[in-house]
């Protein structure tokens, strides 16, 4: 398996973030105004990920993709701040159904994970790149 290339975790919510609070943007080009809310995920001083969401007060005002409530906003932000432990606790579970797996039949499960690792080190993101 690849070595570890992410920052290590454990990843948290920064105190800085502004959970459950909006800020209003007002551009500078005339536009309408919108709100944002954001959540920074980090470990140590390294930020790991911003997730946001905009509040527009016109439909698909800015063009920008959309989260539906602050409690999606705080479920997408927990998710990503268990992703360290979720590949750690999948890592080990893979390989020890790669000692102990009996049955052919749960091969499918195998590959499963090997494919949701190989996605959580940037396969991925290697594909989009070519």
């Amino acid at each position: 398996m690849a070595t570890m290339k992410h920052t290590p975790g454990p990843w948290t919510i920064h105190p800085y973030s502004d959970v459950g609070k909006r800020r209003l943007i007002e551009p500078a080009d005339g536009s309408p105004s919108f709100e944002v809310s954001s959540i920074t995920i980090g470990s140590g001083d390294k930020i790991v990920a911003d997730v946001d969401m905009f509040v527009f007060s016109e439909p698909k005002q800015g063009g920008y993709l959309r989260v539906d409530s602050e409690a999606e906003l705080e479920a997408n932000a927990a998710l990503i701040c268990a992703a360290p432990d979720l590949l750690h606790a999948l890592k080990a579970l893979l390989a020890r159904a790669k000692r102990e797996l009996v049955d052919p039949i749960d091969v499918w499960e195998v590959a499963f994970a090997e494919e949701a690792i190989q996605q959580a080190e940037g396969a991925r993101i290697a594909e989009a790149a070519k």
